[in-house]
């Protein structure tokens, strides 16, 4: 993620491993704008500055993200 008005630091999201493609298994949950916005929340509060340049800014989004949506 990064801002659409100017470059900065990208946020590098990795979420939970789950894979589309998988047909065994529970099914992949969507990537809503709810899950989307607690991602950029929890990287402000982690250091990322979308505002100031730098390398990409790497989160591991957990399930906790899920079951609370």
């Amino acid at each position: 993620m990064e801002r659409a008005d100017r470059r900065g630091a990208v946020l590098l999201a990795t979420m939970p491993d789950s894979n589309p493609a998988d047909w065994i298994g529970p099914p992949t949950a969507p990537v809503v704008p709810s899950i989307v916005a607690e991602v950029v929340r929890q990287g402000r509060e982690r250091g990322w500055r979308p505002e100031q340049p730098g390398p990409a800014f790497p989160i591991t989004a957990g399930r906790e993200i899920w079951a609370a949506r």
